[in-house]
């Protein structure tokens, strides 16, 4: 099994996200990973339940102290719609280590 698909499972990633980069560095203990959520996957609004008004994407971080042992750098954009909702990524569900920064 492969790197990107280990991280997907582990954070909970679905299909429509999907690992795109990762940087790993021993020496300073820190794991940075880049994830993206394809247009083509894009959720319906929670509001109106369109599919086409999630066009946007906003750029985040998110940390966590400990992740496999490691400090890790989670960079992703996420979709938000044009009603304002924006889509709650899998790493920051409830119970979840990962603080935006």
């Amino acid at each position: 099994m492969q790197l990107p698909t280990i991280l997907s499972s582990l954070l909970g990633l679905s299909k429509a996200w999907r690992v795109t980069d990762i940087a790993f560095s021993d020496n300073y203990r820190r794991l940075e990973v880049t994830i993206d959520f394809f247009q083509d996957d894009y959720p319906a609004c929670r509001n109106c339940n369109m599919r086409n008004l999630c066009t946007e994407k906003e750029s985040g971080t998110w940390f966590n102290q400990d992740f496999l042992s490691y400090e890790t750098y989670l960079h992703s954009r996420t979709p938000c719609c044009r009603t304002e909702n924006k889509i709650i990524p899998p790493w920051v569900q409830t119970g979840s280590k990962f603080i935006k920064v």
